[in-house]
């Protein structure tokens, strides 16, 4: 379980920088160690969790992979709900100072989408909610050369205000959606921020 936790936070962070083919090939090292022995009595999730990760692995950009991923993730986080192993992450740790430059407001960014991706497959309310609150905060300063990059800002904002004034309470489809434009949206103002990197 531990090398599927691992995967799918590494395959987070290449969405979120645009790298299509190395979410593609993690989508497929996900699929194939969900084929291990020991793991027929949740068959069914292991199904739908091998199935969700071999569409990862298909995934034909880096949008359409962010909300796969966040469907794997609630995949994920079904089969913990039956083996009755949520809660298996403990207080999250503090985020980063805010400093008020770009580089420190994209530490805290990074910060709440692990949160949220704990919120959504371990069901953790606490890192849920934590993760919201830092996206909640007041966007990085952009400057007027940076239109694109406010946009996405700005968007990332609200959209996290609007989930937060939810609460805990959403069931894992809902986070996982909420996590999946989180997602979109960081991939998006990575693109419009290098638009030559990967």
């Amino acid at each position: 379980m531990r090398e599927r936790y691992d995967l799918l936070g590494a395959v987070q962070h290449f969405a979120i920088r645009g790298d299509l083919y190395d979410v593609q090939v993690i989508g497929r090292a996900i699929g194939a160690s969900l084929d291990e022995p020991g793991l027929d009595r949740w068959s069914r999730d292991v199904g739908f969790a091998r199935a969700n990760a071999r569409e990862l692995a298909l995934a034909p950009s880096t949008e359409e992979a962010c909300r796969r991923i966040a469907r794997l993730a609630a995949t994920c986080a079904s089969c913990h709900v039956d083996a009755k192993v949520t809660g298996i992450f403990g207080a999250p740790p503090g985020p980063p100072a805010d400093g008020g430059a770009i580089d420190a407001r994209m530490a805290r960014h990074a910060w709440a989408a692990d949160r949220l991706f704990e919120g959504v497959i371990g069901g953790s309310d606490e890192s849920w909610l934590a993760g919201l609150d830092v996206l909640a905060q007041t966007p990085a300063p952009w400057s007027t050369a940076e239109p694109n990059q406010a946009v996405f800002a700005r968007g990332l904002q609200d959209l996290a205000t609007r989930a937060r004034k939810r609460g805990a309470q959403a069931d894992f489809a809902a986070r996982a959606s909420v996590y999946g434009d989180v997602l979109v949206a960081c991939s998006g103002c990575h693109a419009a921020s290098h638009p030559h990197a990967p």
